[in-house]
């Protein structure tokens, strides 16, 4: 058996042809052909997003998840991961883990067992929430306790009464909790990043005030699930 070579997803382009290699409904050896439909999509699956999906319309079915997208060259470019589908089956809208993140991700499980992400340690509210009360920026719903984020002094919500919004990191901007995650898949444990908030107050006089804080708060390792 001869491993297939691996190619860079970075440099993809919308419009080359992808190949789909997997076993839908049992089928195994099963090839179909397509095109990069997209590429940056953002897959919700489990706890935390996976940032720069590849978009394809090669048939994927139940079957193909974990088998290769190949490029016209017969190089790997991504893991066949989901599709989007009201039916079950493809409607033409399937999503791969680009193989640079692949890589990323099997060279530290080989090195140390497992993945580890920079933590903050902050469940936000649901997007949908800023967006209602004309917020900019994402409501800090809750901190873990003993997390970077509660050591640094991050206000969580507090009896319904909105504490930080978090309007910028590393100086980018962000607006919903996907851009949070996407900055921080490029960070690793140690790594310090700037986090700046708008955080509401009362003065002595009882007037409301807006004050801009910043943190600068150090990334632990995402907690290991027993």
């Amino acid at each position: 058996m001869h491993p297939l070579p691996l190619g860079e997803s970075a440099a993809l382009e919308v419009g080359q042809s992808v190949y789909a290699i997997g076993n839908p409904f049992g089928l195994d050896h099963s090839m179909s052909k397509g095109i990069i439909s997209g590429k940056s999509r953002t897959l919700d699956i489990g706890e935390r997003p996976i940032q720069g999906c590849i978009q394809t319309d090669a048939s994927i079915n139940p079957g193909n998840s974990g088998g290769p997208l190949l490029d016209a060259a017969g190089r790997v470019i991504g893991v066949n991961t989901a599709i989007l589908t009201a039916s079950g089956t493809s409607a033409g809208v399937g999503l791969a883990i680009p193989v640079d993140t692949v890589k990323r991700n099997v060279e530290l499980i080989l090195k140390q067992g497992f993945v580890s992400r920079g933590f903050l340690g902050i469940t936000f509210a649901p997007d949908g929430i800023s967006d209602a009360l004309q917020i900019p920026g994402i409501i800090v719903f809750s901190v873990v306790s003993n997390s970077p984020a509660e050591k640094a002094g991050v206000r969580p919500m507090l009896n319904g009464t909105i504490g930080d919004v978090i309007t910028t990191l590393d100086e980018k901007p962000v607006r919903a909790g996907a851009d949070i995650f996407k900055l921080l898949d490029k960070r690793v444990p140690g790594d310090v990043v700037a986090l700046e908030v708008r955080r509401a107050r009362r003065s002595e006089d009882g007037a409301a005030v807006v004050e801009d804080i910043r943190f600068n708060i150090t990334l632990s390792s995402s907690p290991r699930r027993k």
